[in-house]
């Protein structure tokens, strides 16, 4: 047996990893450009070391739960008959040489 934290966390991986799932099968655009991280000094800001931002499991489920709540909000914006008046950073359609 597993403590209920890690039960609960365990099955929020597998609802995030369905929700992915489910917005790839209906075309969501999938960014796969590397992050480079950088560690520099406290005190001078001089960088230390450099290398590659490993994204892990945990930040999947993250994203996956703010883009949940952005849909959320959006539907009741939508919903709510506040479409017209509400307040909304769009972004711009991408272009071809974004692909």
């Amino acid at each position: 047996g597993e403590d209920p934290i890690t039960r609960g966390l365990l099955l929020l991986r597998e609802v995030t990893r369905k929700l992915r799932q489910k917005r790839v099968d209906l075309g969501a655009l999938t960014l796969a450009s590397p992050e480079v991280k950088f560690e520099m000094d406290t005190e001078t800001h001089d960088p230390l070391d450099v290398g590659m931002y490993v994204t892990r499991e945990t930040n999947k489920v993250v994203e996956e739960m703010m883009l949940l709540a952005n849909e959320t909000v959006a539907r009741c914006i939508f919903e709510k008959g506040f479409a017209r008046t509400a307040v909304l950073r769009r972004h711009p359609v991408p272009t071809q040489q974004m692909f």
